[in-house]
């Protein structure tokens, strides 16, 4: 339940906002017109828009780790002369 809740309270920013009244756009109008096709699809648009943590459905990544990983090293090369 907490992430749920998370999900909605974290990660607003303008294409979420964007996102969220498109769908409230198209459900109320559904529900005005009575269309069952707009009120799905509106509904339908307004969830995944709340309940996603990114913007883009559910591909969101989470930000990494400033500086390097301790598994990482610096690799030094030699060139190789051409015949």
């Amino acid at each position: 339940m907490k992430t749920i809740l998370a999900n909605i309270t974290t990660g607003w920013n303008f294409i979420k906002v964007i996102r969220v009244l498109a769908g409230i756009f198209i459900l109320v109008s559904g529900i005005m017109d009575s269309k069952a096709i707009f009120i799905l699809f509106g509904s339908g648009f307004l969830l995944f828009s709340l309940f996603t943590p990114g913007t883009c459905c559910a591909l969101y990544q989470p930000p990494a780790p400033p500086g390097k990983s301790p598994g990482l090293k610096d690799i030094e090369y030699e060139e190789v002369g051409i015949k």
